[in-house]
């Protein structure tokens, strides 16, 4: 999931959906003007999770997607 709960801070949330336990997985600071809007993630060809994201900036005059990797 994506929350936009801490203005420019917005989290990305993974969910165990068998035990409900909600984890931070990353935070994105991209600007308090924008909302988180919808969230994908898939395989890259290593098997390792790719988050896309899709944000609205402020009275919807721009559209942003962006791709995230988590590095270990």
């Amino acid at each position: 999931m994506s929350c936009d709960e801490f203005n420019d801070q917005k989290r990305v949330l993974s969910v165990d959906v068998t035990t409900g336990l909600v984890e931070t997985v990353f935070f994105r600071n991209i600007g308090v003007g924008f909302e988180a809007e919808d969230i994908t993630v898939y395989a890259d060809e290593d098997g390792e999770p790719v988050f896309c994201v899709l944000d609205r900036g402020e009275r919807r005059e721009s559209t942003n997607l962006t791709f995230y990797k988590v590095t270990k």
